[in-house]
């Protein structure tokens, strides 16, 4: 029998699975997006996970990110062999599972996978470090100290800050979480403290406002991946309702993966022995809760009902039998009847909305003024005080790739029913920014921010490069308008549809006044000319006439003059009144 490729093993692996578990969440962005500005979506220096592992053109960062990873594995003296890390990550996390976050297929051993994931993953997590946790706090921390004296290995963190966060860039935090409990001795470090890092490190880098506070961890433990976490950290306004099932169940699973490694791990709280059969029967109590609800009494009548009409046609009087003939015939036709009405109600697609907007310094100029709005879903304009509230954009080096990236994978998980507020926000600034003058009323009235380093945000004693400063006008009007409307926008947010009503009536009715205004102003302006032209040939006329009849009050002043001229005493008013 000849061997299977890897290809077809990896496919009947994923089909032998019973339950992955794992949806598709890191995908290839279309060319329909990179080709605007494919090095705002694509790594150039290093490649994190398997997408752009083989890339000819990153291989000078291989070792690189291998020594990194030697002296983060070493630092954590878990008393395990790298090999055995790889061999741990194979093992628990399996290929299936990791193949299955990625929309593409990988032609690699599952060990090569798990080796890569392994390097990657250390990497990553120094730089999560870096930036997302104080230096103090990781010299307090027994598990990370060692991670402290990155605050002078700033080469490599500064250039892929920016590919840290693309989507082809992204390593899935389930293996993360594997991978700290297999180097971490302290479980506290994964169940506590790895969550505080991603959040941190989220709002640190964020463009965009993040008003969450005290965001469960065990929530932030939940998502795919790093840009998915700061998608629902820049959109969520408020932090998600606590959910003690949940959060059993997710710390549950981290004690399971702990034991797996470790025969002796480290106690957790809180799930006493009753939670723990709930966690464990919550599957089948919330299956066998749908099963009495719903499907169960579908097939029940399904199968029930044919089988009353063939008991009622043995057993019925004759003077039934015909309704009960007829009554079974139109039970038979009725999936017809339910495909009619389905595809009768059928809903139309909602046709592409064609957007138009005044610029910022046309509503500028009509007296709008624009505030800082604490979230993006808190877009709003007030008509009576004529102000135009918008979030707060910090305009750092890392800006432009971050919200292009966030913008591609909301695109990608979003159905068309949800409202893509990325996409409509970019929209909205598209709009508003033409030229720089649009970006200098902006800056001005507070909507654009200078970024702040590292000592002024967090006091970590990290600094930050120039590298990361501020764009100038012009730049920035260039990158919104470089941002191109490829994804077809049909459902706009609420308060995003009444803000953008309500500023173009407001502008609309300010213009009329304007137009208005300077029309009255053109036609008075006309009619002063006019009148100076007419008044300055009036006192040309006189001054001729005068000169040729001598007028007494020109002659006298004529005369007055003469004599000023001859050296000869004017007379005085007295003379002329006696």
């Amino acid at each position: 029998m000849a061997r299977k490729s890897n290809f077809v093993n990896t496919v009947t692996a994923i089909f032998k699975e019973k339950d992955i578990g794992v949806l598709i969440s890191i995908f290839k962005v279309p060319n329909s997006l990179t080709s605007a500005k494919p090095e705002a979506y694509v790594p150039h220096t290093v490649g994190l996970g398997p997408v752009h592992h083989s890339r000819r053109e990153l291989q000078h960062m291989q070792m690189y990110k291998v020594m990194e990873a030697k002296r983060i594995h070493n630092g954590f003296q878990s008393g395990f062999e790298f090999d055995e890390v790889i061999e741990f990550l194979e093992n628990l996390v399996g290929g299936p599972s990791i193949r299955a976050s990625y929309c593409i297929y990988f032609d690699m051993e599952d060990d090569d996978l798990a080796c890569v994931m392994a390097v990657d993953g250390l990497f990553l997590f120094d730089l999560l470090c870096f930036y997302g946790i104080s230096k103090d706090a990781l010299l307090n921390s027994d598990s990370l100290s060692h991670l402290a004296c990155s605050a002078e290995r700033r080469l490599a963190h500064e250039s892929i800050l920016q590919e840290a966060m693309m989507l082809e860039n992204q390593i899935p935090l389930f293996v993360m979480k594997v991978l700290l409990i297999v180097e971490c001795s302290q479980l506290t470090t994964v169940r506590d403290v790895f969550p505080n890092i991603l959040v941190d490190f989220c709002k640190f880098f964020s463009p965009l406002t993040i008003t969450l506070e005290n965001y469960p961890c065990y929530k932030t433990l939940k998502h795919p991946h790093l840009l998915d976490l700061l998608y629902h950290l820049v959109t969520l306004k408020h932090s998600p309702d606590w959910n003690y099932e949940e959060e059993v169940e997710e710390l549950t699973l981290l004690e399971e993966l702990s034991n797996k490694v470790r025969p002796k791990p480290e106690s957790i709280t809180p799930p006493s022995p009753t939670d723990i059969t709930l966690v464990e029967m919550s599957d089948t109590v919330m299956l066998s809760g749908e099963e009495a609800m719903g499907i169960p009494k579908l097939r029940m009548a399904e199968e029930v009902i044919p089988l009353m009409f063939d008991t009622g046609l043995k057993f019925a009087p004759q003077q039934f039998l015909n309704p009960l003939q007829i009554i079974q015939s139109l039970y038979a036709k009725l999936p017809q009847f339910k495909s009619l009405v389905s595809s009768a109600k059928k809903e139309e697609v909602p046709a592409k909305k064609v957007f138009s907007f005044p610029t910022a310094s046309e509503l500028h100029r009509v007296g709008v003024k624009f505030s800082e709005a604490p979230h993006i879903i808190d877009i709003k304009f007030d008509p009576e005080t004529a102000s135009f509230e918008l979030p707060l954009i910090t305009l750092n080096a890392n800006f432009e790739v971050i919200i292009r990236n966030l913008v591609a994978y909301e695109a990608m998980i979003k159905s068309e029913k949800q409202p893509p507020i990325l996409n409509w926000y970019v929209e909205l600034m598209n709009g508003l920014i033409k030229t720089a003058k649009d970006v200098e009323v902006l800056r001005d009235q507070g909507i654009f921010s200078k970024p702040e380093t590292a000592d002024e945000e967090k006091g970590t004693g990290h600094g930050i490069s120039s590298k990361l400063e501020a764009f100038d006008d012009e730049q920035v009007a260039k990158i919104f308008n470089g941002m191109n409307k490829v994804v077809e926008l049909t459902n706009i947010p609420k308060n995003l549809e009444d803000a953008v009503r309500d500023v173009k009536r407001h502008y609309a009715k300010s213009a009329s006044e304007c137009t208005v205004m300077d029309k009255c102003r053109r036609t008075a302006a006309k009619w002063c000319n006019l009148f100076a032209i007419i008044l300055a040939l009036f006192l040309l006329t006189v001054q001729t006439v005068c000169s040729v009849y001598e007028c007494p009050r020109f002659s006298f002043k004529m005369s007055n003059t003469s004599q000023a001229q001859q050296g000869l005493p004017l007379p005085s008013l007295r003379s002329h009144l006696m």
